[in-house]
């Protein structure tokens, strides 16, 4: 005769969602897990955004002059110690007539694109701060 296993003290033999009397326990409702939510690096911009064709603020540059831009529609002056520009702005072209401690000068010059140098026709380079 093959011996029967018993099931050990203390164990659960059957359904474990009756209760003492036999009836089916109802599960309370639960809310639905929250769907996992994936991580979205954003790279932040290493400057800000800047209008189309505004050049208002400070500019350093590659001969060691910072100029404060002041822009009014298609017009700006600049400012540089005892120099001062008055300028025109269409697109990315710019213009500029300047007069000062050093010698009066003029050139024409172009904005990049994100609007952060802008390169003048003699060799200076202004660049966004």
């Amino acid at each position: 005769m093959p011996l029967r296993k018993q099931a050990p003290p203390g164990g659960t033999l059957g359904n474990t969602d009756k209760s003492i009397s036999g009836e089916r326990r109802e599960e309370p409702n639960r809310p639905a897990p929250e769907p996992k939510r994936r991580a979205v690096v954003v790279s932040p911009a290493t400057r800000p955004a800047h209008a189309a064709n505004s050049i208002s603020g400070l500019w350093g540059s590659n001969v060691g002059v910072t100029y404060q831009i002041k822009q009014s529609g298609n017009s700006f002056t600049w400012i540089s110690g005892s120099e001062v520009a008055h300028g025109t702005i269409n697109g990315e072209e710019v213009e500029a007539s300047w007069s000062g401690r050093a010698l009066p000068g003029s050139g024409k010059g172009r904005v990049s694109k994100d609007g952060l140098t802008i390169t003048w026709d003699n060799g200076v380079v202004m660049v966004r701060e």
